[in-house]
């Protein structure tokens, strides 16, 4: 899904993902949460653009069967967002072991 994005797309979840490897993203996209939660089950980190990626979440008040979960859009486990604008994320929305380079 994201590696087929057009630069300078927007690509939004249309439901919750489990990964067990690393995203890597070549083009220039916004990442639109849409109020879903992205989970990595595995040891690498959810998301690494060879490009800019710019993340939002045009659904932040959503709930999730996870009541301890933030409302709106979530990444859990271990991740990595280097080189990541997360304007439209809050850092409450990030659960994880690191932020490296996370900005908002």
């Amino acid at each position: 899904m994201l590696s087929d994005a057009p630069d300078n797309s927007t690509v939004t979840l249309d439901r919750d993902y489990s990964i067990s490897s690393t995203l890597t993203v070549s083009n220039s996209i916004t990442l639109d949460f849409a109020g879903h939660v992205t989970c990595m089950t595995g040891s690498g980190g959810v998301l690494e653009p060879n490009n800019e990626v710019t993340s939002t979440d045009s659904n932040p008040t959503a709930t999730h069967e996870d009541s301890s979960l933030p409302a709106g859009g979530v990444i859990t486990g271990r991740f990595a967002l280097l080189g990541v604008s997360a304007a439209g994320l809050s850092a409450a929305a990030l659960y994880g072991k690191r932020r490296k380079g996370f900005r908002q």
